[in-house]
C-alpha cells in the first residue's frame, strides 16, 4: 500500500508490492506521477522495480530507478531493520555500515571509476559507483541488487509533475 504522500516534498513512501500504474492512479489527481515509466505498469512492482533498476521510455529525461529511489527501509540479512538512505545522515550500527562502504568506495574508486561504465541505462550489478560523491546514498546498492543485500519493507520515491504534453 501506499504509505503517505508528500506532494510538496515531490515525495511518496510506498510497500515493495504497489503496481506502479495504482500508484501513479493515485498520484495523479495531485498532479504528480512516478516517472519510471516501464512498458509492464500494470503489472511492475516498485519493489521488483528496485530490484531490478528498471528503467522505462523517458528514462533520459526522467532517470531510472537509482536515480528516482530517495531511501529504502529494509531489513539486513543479520536481521537489523535500517533506513538505507544518504550516507552523510548514518548513526549506531547502520553508521558503522555506512563507514564499510565508505572505505570499500575509497579503496576502490580509482578501479570503480575505471571499470564502471559511464551509461544512462546502467541496470546490471550493484551501484558501487553511487557510493561516493556525488551520490553517496546506501539505498542505491540495494537498487539493482536484485534482492540479495536486503528485504524491502518501505521505499521513499522522488516523484515528478506531471508533463503538460506528451
Amino acid at each position: 500500500k501506499i504509505i503517505q504522500t508528500n506532494a510538496s516534498a515531490l515525495e511518496v513512501v510506498v510497500q515493495p508490492g504497489v503496481v506502479l500504474d495504482s500508484l501513479n492512479a493515485q498520484l495523479s489527481p495531485l498532479g504528480l506521477w512516478f516517472p519510471v515509466d516501464v512498458s509492464t505498469s500494470a503489472q511492475a512492482t516498485i519493489g521488483g522495480m528496485a530490484g531490478n533498476n528498471s528503467c522505462g521510455s523517458r528514462s533520459i529525461a526522467y532517470g531510472n530507478m537509482v536515480h528516482n529511489v530517495l531511501a529504502i527501509d529494509a531489513v539486513t540479512v543479520a536481521g537489523k531493520q535500517w533506513r538505507f538512505g544518504p550516507m552523510a545522515r548514518a548513526t549506531g550500527d547502520y553508521g558503522e555500515f555506512v563507514e564499510k562502504l565508505r572505505n570499500l568506495y575509497e579503496r576502490e574508486k580509482a578501479e570503480i571509476d575505471a571499470r564502471f561504465p559511464k551509461l544512462l541505462r546502467k541496470v546490471a550489478g550493484y551501484n558501487l559507483d553511487h557510493l561516493g560523491p556525488p551520490h553517496a546514498n546506501a539505498a542505491h546498492l540495494l537498487v539493482g541488487s536484485e534482492g540479495t543485500l536486503a528485504y524491502s519493507e518501505r521505499i521513499l520515491l522522488k516523484l515528478s509533475k506531471l508533463p503538460e504534453k506528451r
